[in-house]
C-alpha cells in the first residue's frame, strides 16, 4: 500500500499514486522528446497554437516586436517556450495557458511525458500534512 499526500500546490496526475509539481518545475526541465512533442502541439492547430496561446494567455509579457520576432523564426513554438523559460513561466502556468485556449493535446504532453518528475512525498511527512491511501 502507498501513502500519498496532498499540498496545494501540487497536481494530481493520471496515476493517482504521483504527483508533479507543476508550480516549481520550469518549462525546460522537460525531457526533449516532451519539448518536441509540445512544439508539434502548438504549430499544428491555428486556433491552438503558439501565437494564440502568446496572445491570450501571456500578453501583458510581450509587445508587437517581441511578437513578430517571434513569428519569424525558424519554429515559433521554440522560441517562445524558450522565452517563457528564461523569463521563469513555470510549468502549471503554461498548462493554465494551454488550458484556457483549449489546447488539450499539449497539456497531456505536459501532463503524461515527464515520469522522471513525479514522485512519492515520504512517509515522515505524514505529521505536516493531509494523507489518504491508494
Amino acid at each position: 500500500m502507498y501513502v500519498t499526500f496532498v499540498f496545494s500546490e501540487l497536481e494530481v496526475c493520471t496515476n493517482h499514486r504521483e504527483f508533479i509539481m507543476l508550480t516549481m518545475m520550469s518549462i525546460g526541465e522537460l525531457s526533449q522528446e516532451s519539448l518536441e512533442d509540445l512544439y508539434s502541439a502548438l504549430e499544428r492547430v491555428s486556433t491552438l497554437d503558439w501565437k494564440v496561446l502568446l496572445t491570450r494567455w501571456f500578453k501583458s509579457l510581450y509587445s508587437e516586436d517581441d511578437v513578430a520576432m517571434i513569428e519569424s523564426s525558424v519554429c515559433p513554438a521554440k522560441a517562445l517556450l524558450d522565452d517563457l523559460t528564461y523569463r521563469g513561466i513555470t510549468l502549471q502556468d503554461l498548462v493554465e495557458g494551454l488550458e484556457a485556449i483549449g489546447n488539450n493535446r499539449a497539456v497531456s504532453i505536459i501532463i503524461k511525458g515527464d515520469s522522471d518528475f513525479f514522485f512519492i512525498i515520504p512517509f515522515f511527512l505524514s505529521l505536516c500534512i493531509r494523507f489518504f491511501y491508494v
